[in-house]
């Protein structure tokens, strides 16, 4: 399925859903239209075009009548706001990156106030690196951060995230019920 952009304020984003099956516990929604301009990458290097995903549990309600809830939409206005941020800002985004809802904001009915872009332990390597050019795209899956696990990424970093999350299992699956892991309530 497309969630089509029917008006694109600086260049077309689409929206793809995989929808979850019976080998597939979750669904995949997928941006379109990110990659279509390199980024300002500081370093060359570096990935200069990125597509971004997110993973929502089977039964998320994804039908437009159900879209009309800003509590079900939240993961696709993510996709399409932080699609946008590096070329409306000029910057650029990747693994590791971490970005603040701001001002004490939380996401849409949840507790999550960031989020950060990484690398899926559920998806395989080869679905998130497509050949382009000399360089390729990088596929990065959005995952939104309790206030706690934000500022423990910021004091200790990616890998300390990380090893938080793989000591409390913490799956690539959205989970707006989950614990903060790092404790904060």
């Amino acid at each position: 399925v497309v969630f089509d952009e029917k008006v694109s304020p600086d260049f077309h984003l689409d929206g793809y859903w995989i929808q979850a099956n019976h080998k597939r516990d979750y669904h995949i929604l997928l941006t379109r239209g990110v990659s279509s301009m390199p980024m300002n990458v500081p370093d060359l290097s570096l990935p200069g075009r990125i597509e971004l995903f997110i993973l929502l549990p089977a039964d998320w309600p994804l039908e437009m009548e159900q879209l009309q809830d800003e509590r079900n939409y939240w993961p696709i206005g993510l996709l399409k706001d932080l699609g946008r941020y590096p070329h409306t800002h000029g910057t650029w985004l990747g693994y590791g990156h971490s970005v603040p809802e701001g001002q004490g904001r939380t996401i849409s009915g949840t507790r999550f106030a960031a989020t950060l872009l990484t690398k899926s332990k559920t998806l395989s390597a080869e679905f998130q690196r497509v050949p382009f050019g000399d360089s390729g795209i990088d596929l990065l899956m959005l995952f939104p951060l309790c206030a706690g696990e934000y500022a423990f990424k910021r004091a200790a970093g990616m890998a300390g995230l990380s090893a938080v999350f793989e000591s409390k299992n913490i799956s690539d699956i959205i989970d707006t019920s989950r614990p903060d892991a790092c404790g904060e309530a």
